[in-house]
């Protein structure tokens, strides 16, 4: 009896690992499989089943717990950080093709090339020097740097 419940929670537990490989990153069957170990500690004493599944429910909680204060803070992104895109307005740069009123012209900033438009709709010509003002969707929205 007592070895069908020790085997039960290691099967369990197996199971557990082997979803977490379909699913990494989540970690929510890797801390059931952790919760696993106390349970089969438990069994292997002969403990009531009551007291096998409090074990794997407190495991879980623990196990849930210490695997947030491990990872789940270190996916949140820094207050300061800014995306690429984020970053872009202030930065410098210059065209590359010509821009009309109500045309789109290319320009460069910071090595990497972005369809772009004037802001006041001015033409400006290649190799004029240029700030980004904001971005919409693809599209830089540039002025003329005076």
């Amino acid at each position: 009896m007592m070895t069908s419940y020790v085997t039960g929670w290691l099967v369990f537990g197996l199971v557990c690992m082997l979803l977490e490989l379909t699913a990494p990153g989540l970690f929510f069957c890797l801390s059931l499989a952790l919760a696993t170990i106390p349970a089969a500690v438990c069994a292997w004493y002969d403990f009531l089943p009551i007291w096998q599944v409090g074990a794997f429910v407190l495991g879980s909680l623990v196990s849930f717990f210490v695997l947030y204060l491990c990872v789940g803070t270190s996916g949140q992104k820094d207050a300061h950080y800014k995306s690429a895109i984020d970053a872009l307005p202030g930065k410098k740069g210059f065209v590359i093709h010509e821009m009309h009123q109500n045309h789109v012209g290319q320009v460069q900033v910071e090595g990497q090339i972005w369809s772009a438009q004037s802001v006041h709709q001015d033409a400006l010509k290649v190799g004029t020097s240029i700030i980004v003002i904001r971005v919409e969707g693809v599209r830089l929205i540039v002025r003329a740097d005076s």
